[in-house]
């Protein structure tokens, strides 16, 4: 089963080229989470609502840069769909099979900014680095379903 990641436009203001999940910033309407979730995922890569089964939320999680409170929403996909990307948003789009990320390399590093000390994820996975918050959820997600380190 592959897991969709996006690597953000290098012209955004927040987080410029790097590797996420597709979401962004509640908007006035969202009700909560997962209609804010649902509705970037289907801007940012033309993923429609109804083609998504939620199955749960994670727990909330800060960027260690910019300080933005996420909430990771997981869903399925109920039908192959063709990706479409906002080209503002998102550089481009690629899967890592969630087999590969149950036994990706993973290591937690401890990085300085502002003089504040950190502990940030990382995985390599399917050719690409993935670290940071886009890493912590991936660490929670992956702690649900077995992955223990």
């Amino acid at each position: 089963m592959p897991l969709l990641f996006t690597l953000r436009s290098p012209h955004l203001r927040q987080h410029a080229g790097q590797i996420a999940f597709p979401g962004g910033s509640a908007e006035l309407g969202d009700d909560d989470a997962v209609t804010t979730a649902l509705r970037e995922a289907e801007e940012e890569v033309g993923l429609d609502p109804a083609n998504v089964e939620v199955i749960g939320i994670l727990p909330p999680m800060s960027t260690k840069v910019s300080d933005v409170w996420l909430t990771p929403v997981v869903g399925l996909q109920r039908q192959a769909f063709d990706i479409i990307t906002d080209p503002v948003e998102v550089a481009e789009w690629f899967h890592v099979d969630l087999a590969l990320l149950l036994v990706a390399p993973h290591s937690v590093r401890v990085l300085e900014r502002d003089g504040v000390r950190h502990d940030v994820h990382f995985y390599d996975a399917g050719g690409r680095v993935i670290w940071g918050v886009t890493a912590a959820i991936l660490h929670e997600f992956l702690a649900r379903l077995g992955r223990s380190d």
